[in-house]
């Protein structure tokens, strides 16, 4: 007991001498395990702990301009949207997953041959196959109406299922009806066990996801921190961080393969 408690106090003293930061980002990152293997390589680098907090993309970016976040990694897209001219002290793509079309195991409509995600779009459209869309103007909904609008459609009818959900109720109430939806791979890794769908398509550039990681300017941060901050973003940059994020096996893919690397998912 008392050797434990002594191992306390010293990771305590440590934490305090060497200092700390705080990571916000969205719980799809968080609970893929990266974030641990980077922080913890960044640590025994730099001194510095990397507390990570995970929360919805508008909550991340509250957590930063409110102080209580001092870097966030997050959606590019939303990220440029959102951020106020001026408000980033240091930026940089860190990362990209993507998104995949998954549906029943069968594929009724062969939506597995098509050539480009809008050409799956229209194929589903065509065939008016059960759709599952999370409706709630989320990225991924905005993703989805950015493939519809390729494809010249605009979906209604009784095929089409806007539920407003979760990424996770949308993939379970396409399993339960054996529909088709439009998936971020790693909510659909974390999950397929539990479904009975399967990736019917995949590798279309257009369907990759880019991540920005920031530290964002806040009045309410002392300079130490800040400097820290900086630090990490810059670091994430690094040969060392992106050869973590190319470890096989995993849902997330470096800078350095860009878009290429949703191209080159494609099995066919």
């Amino acid at each position: 007991m008392r050797t434990y408690g002594l191992v306390l106090i010293l990771l305590m003293a440590r934490i305090a001498l060497c200092g700390h930061i705080t990571l916000a980002t969205t719980s799809v990152v968080k609970e893929s395990g990266l974030l641990d293997r980077i922080c913890a390589a960044f640590e025994r680098e730099s001194g510095i702990v990397v507390r990570i907090v995970a929360a919805s993309q508008q909550d991340v970016l509250a957590l930063g301009m409110e102080g209580k976040a001092d870097v966030l990694l997050m959606k590019a897209l939303y990220a440029s949207k959102e951020l106020a001219n001026g408000s980033c002290l240091a930026r940089t793509c860190a990362l990209y997953d993507d998104f995949v079309i998954v549906g029943p195991r069968d594929d009724p409509v062969h939506v597995r041959w098509q050539k480009t995600a809008a050409r799956a779009f229209s194929r589903i459209a065509a065939d008016q196959a059960f759709f599952v869309s999370r409706g709630d103007s989320s990225d991924t909904h905005k993703k989805e109406e950015a493939v519809w609008h390729q494809a010249g459609h605009t979906p209604n009818g009784t095929w089409y299922l806007p539920v407003c959900q979760s990424m996770a109720a949308v993939l379970m109430i396409a399993s339960e009806k054996q529909a088709y939806a439009l998936a971020d791979r790693p909510t659909f890794v974390a999950l397929k066990t539990s479904l009975d769908l399967e990736v019917v398509f995949e590798g279309d550039s257009a369907l990759c996801n880019q991540y920005d990681i920031i530290a964002v300017k806040s009045a309410h941060r002392p300079p130490l921190l800040t400097d820290r901050a900086v630090q990490f973003v810059r670091w994430f940059a690094t040969d060392a961080a992106q050869e973590l994020i190319a470890e096989p096996g995993g849902v997330f893919f470096p800078v350095s393969r860009g878009t290429d690397a949703c191209q080159r998912r494609k099995p066919r």
